[in-house]
């Protein structure tokens, strides 16, 4: 995955929390063209990398050429890309048996606890329901797979990038038409 320049960390910092997610959404799609993303279902975010001495995430995504994302995995990602704050410890990452390679993992709770400031509980659970295809039973009241059956979308790449164009379009916050607009 390729660093953010500093240009565009500075830009971050003093953006507003719906600029945010906007350049946030626009790196996903750029990590998305390019590729760096393995998109699926499951995991939120896994890489495999070389075993290097550094505990930051930003550090080691830059060392990698490919992510594996949910998207709420996407969307983390490109904030740690962003923010350069998330370090990894013994409750987020192992080594394999051969020792020459790290894997990292993050649980739903601490890639939810690092977004929050950005992404509501709301926005998380209709960008994670949606991508998914889960029915919701809370007040979201979203049918299973959405996304699928109102707008064609079975690709999981096509439906991450549907949801990040429609987080641009609407100026940070993801609207869906029958879900939350």
């Amino acid at each position: 995955m390729k660093n953010i320049a500093k240009k565009q960390n500075l830009a971050f910092r003093k953006a507003n929390k719906a600029r945010k997610r906007v350049m946030i959404a626009k790196d996903v799609l750029r990590q998305l063209d390019a590729k760096q993303l393995d998109v699926d279902m499951a995991p939120y975010c896994s890489i495999v990398f070389p075993k290097i001495k550094t505990t930051n995430l930003q550090k080691l995504l830059t060392k990698t050429d490919e992510c594996s994302v949910c998207a709420i995995g996407a969307v983390f990602c490109s904030t740690v890309l962003y923010r350069n704050k998330f370090e990894i410890n013994k409750h987020n990452s192992a080594f394999d048996d051969n020792g020459k390679e790290m894997y990292f993992s993050s649980d739903r709770e601490s890639i939810k606890d690092y977004l929050i400031d950005l992404f509501d509980e709301e926005q998380c659970k209709i960008l994670e329901y949606l991508f998914e295809g889960w029915c919701c039973y809370d007040k979201l009241n979203i049918p299973a797979d959405h996304l699928a059956y109102k707008y064609n979308l079975y690709n999981k790449s096509d439906r991450l990038r549907f949801l990040m164009n429609n987080i641009i379009k609407n100026k940070g916050t993801l609207i869906i038409e029958g879900i939350n607009g």
